[in-house]
């Protein structure tokens, strides 16, 4: 008699000692494959719901390190997005069902990222699964919308609740009303007397901005510098929130970043 339910397992392992890597506390997103909307998953085959996002090494079976979950038969492939405990990030793409027989190759010298992490619109602030360890230099942060919603517009951050945090760290008020790559930049406005920076949507870890006005003269033109965000492992879940909710916007945020030692 056949299953309802395929198993997927992943491990995690260290590219230079060839071991398993032991991880039981990182975390990983299960999405429909070519979407940024969360799957449907189970923690076992008896079809058990598991809460997303899932934590590596907690499902029955799965040690240290190991990325286990089901889904329905009719499943033939999903996305994976894994956030390791030591600040490294992977994206597998169309992930096929197999007992033990996937694995992440973990280089611990690696140190620049660029973290993938799908979104769906919500009015409550969303924390991630990408948590940073402490010296971690966030350099860009970004959006690739795959789906629209009207004049919504979305501030991506470090949760709130955490000290030190905020929604609209990285990227604030962003709009979400066209498909593609929403980068933070800031706004030129052309005035009655002066072109000046009339706002911008680059978050104030990520950039020094001062808001000009339509001055006669031309000496409050307001000015804008980029700049790099250094964590310090308290202020450390990256989360984002929109200004309206339904399930009109999805994407994906993408984080650029580099851990500053290496996890030899």
């Amino acid at each position: 008699m056949s299953s309802n339910f395929v198993e997927y397992y992943v491990q995690l392992v260290d590219s230079r000692l060839q071991l398993p890597i032991n991880d039981t506390t990182g975390q990983f997103y299960v999405c429909t494959a070519n979407s940024p909307v969360l799957a449907t998953v189970y923690t076992n085959a008896l079809g058990t719901s598991l809460t997303q996002p899932g934590t590596i090494g907690s499902t029955a079976n799965a040690s240290g390190g190991v990325v286990r979950f089901f889904a329905a038969s009719t499943v033939t492939s999903v996305d994976l997005f894994v956030y390791a405990a030591n600040g490294q990030a992977y994206y597998i793409a169309g992930l096929t069902p197999s007992a033990k027989g996937h694995s992440i190759a973990v280089n611990p010298m690696q140190t620049g990222y660029v973290a993938q992490v799908p979104f769906t619109s919500s009015t409550t602030e969303v924390p991630t699964p990408l948590v940073f360890p402490a010296n971690v230099v966030i350099r860009d942060v970004f959006l690739n919308v795959t789906a629209t919603q009207g004049s919504s517009t979305m501030s991506v951050g470090i949760l709130s609740s955490q000290t030190g945090g905020a929604t609209n760290m990285f990227l604030a008020a962003a709009a979400v009303s066209a498909t593609g790559l929403v980068t933070g930049f800031p706004t030129a406005t052309q005035g009655a007397n002066s072109q000046f920076v009339g706002a911008t949507t680059v978050g104030t870890s990520l950039a020094s901005a001062l808001t000009g006005s339509n001055s006669t003269n031309g000496t409050t033109n307001g000015a804008f510098v980029r700049q790099f965000y250094l964590t310090n492992g308290v202020a450390k879940t990256l989360s984002y929130i929109h200004s309206a909710s339904t399930t009109a916007a999805q994407g994906y945020v993408f984080v650029g970043y580099d851990l500053l030692q290496a996890q030899i």
